[in-house]
């Protein structure tokens, strides 16, 4: 379909793939357990350009960059709504694919017995997350106000630069497992007794090509895995809960619980980091006024040195992320 100018065809495929099977299994009247295998796949594609419906789109005299096309003027803080994106060559930014594939497999065991109500279980996940995040293949320019586009003066150039590869394969396992009780101490008191186990390995790149500024004061990056020790070992998360009708006349109920739940890192957390770090990606800014404006439109190159380039900073020993809840509340039936 056409764009918002009308001279060039976009188009956003994404399409999706979901499998659940479950086998319930009642060992006895007291016993009963439920296995569920699960599949997912995903993936999607933004803003992928496919024809020019201008010749200009795909001329190479009028690329930013050598050999490409033109890039990307934009215009901050003014109707950016009516300027950004004008003149935007084919395929400004990539492709912009993301695939992301989840094999999961629980099993949940449900047991009566005398006074206790026991359910345990465990459950694994695989995450395969990859993406190619290209950003700005074409190079932009910015401009803060209408008179400094027409007069050329930007204020920044930004630019995914040749033989940049936003490509990256994260992959992270999740491991899982849970026991509790309710326990019916009294006929109008029941407690809840409950402890979770849940840890993830480390978010990898399936090519190795892992790059973290772990100290911000380092010259250059650390390559390789790991990419970050994971925290999650030691993540065993208890949880507690009570249910007391004081009157004995069921028209009251006193109900609390309290518990840690954990949240881990997942590979989300480093999708606009892990694949835009050099070497393995090699993007650049300049923000020199004066250097910009002669340099515009396609002497930018020479410009865009070391200092310039992009790397992410990854804290190497991040501490355990999780969140304490806790409620009370008390129901009265009035008649």
């Amino acid at each position: 379909m056409p764009d918002d100018y009308n001279i060039k065809d976009a188009t956003s495929p994404s399409r999706r793939h979901n499998l659940v099977l479950s086998l319930q299994h009642i060992f006895g009247p007291t016993v009963i357990n439920n296995t569920r295998l699960g599949f997912s796949r995903t993936l999607s594609t933004s803003s992928r350009d496919c024809c020019a419906r201008i010749p200009q789109l795909t001329d190479k005299k009028l690329g930013f960059l050598p050999d490409h096309n033109m890039g990307t003027l934009l215009l901050a803080s003014v109707l950016p709504a009516l300027y950004s994106g004008i003149g935007a060559g084919l395929g400004p930014s990539g492709p912009n694919t993301a695939g992301y594939t989840t094999p999961q497999l629980y099993n949940d065991l449900s047991w009566n017995r005398g006074k206790h109500n026991l359910r345990m279980g465990f459950g694994f996940e695989r995450i395969d997350h990859n993406l190619f995040n290209g950003g700005t293949i074409n190079g932009s320019y910015t401009f803060t106000s209408l008179e400094g586009l027409l007069t050329v003066k930007p204020v920044l150039f930004t630019s995914d630069l040749p033989g940049a590869d936003p490509t990256t394969g994260m992959r992270m396992s999740i491991f899982q497992g849970y026991f509790q009780d309710d326990y019916k101490v009294l006929p109008n008191l029941t407690i809840n007794l409950g402890l979770r186990y849940e840890t993830g390995s480390s978010v990898t790149d399936v090519n190795g090509r892992v790059a973290n500024l772990r100290r911000l004061t380092d010259v250059d990056p650390t390559l390789g895995d790991p990419y970050y020790n994971h925290p999650s070992r030691k993540n065993f998360a208890p949880r507690v809960g009570f249910s007391w009708d004081p009157f004995k006349d069921g028209k009251m109920a006193i109900r609390g619980g309290a518990g840690i739940f954990d949240m881990l890192i997942l590979p989300y957390n480093f999708q606009g980091r892990l694949t835009r770090s050099v070497p393995y990606f090699v993007g650049a800014s300049y923000s020199n006024a004066a250097g910009l404006a002669a340099a515009f439109p396609n002497q930018i190159l020479p410009l865009l040195g070391k200092a310039s380039l992009g790397v992410a900073h990854v804290e190497p020993d991040p501490g355990r992320g999780y969140k304490g809840q806790w409620n009370l509340n008390i129901q009265r039936q009035l008649n």
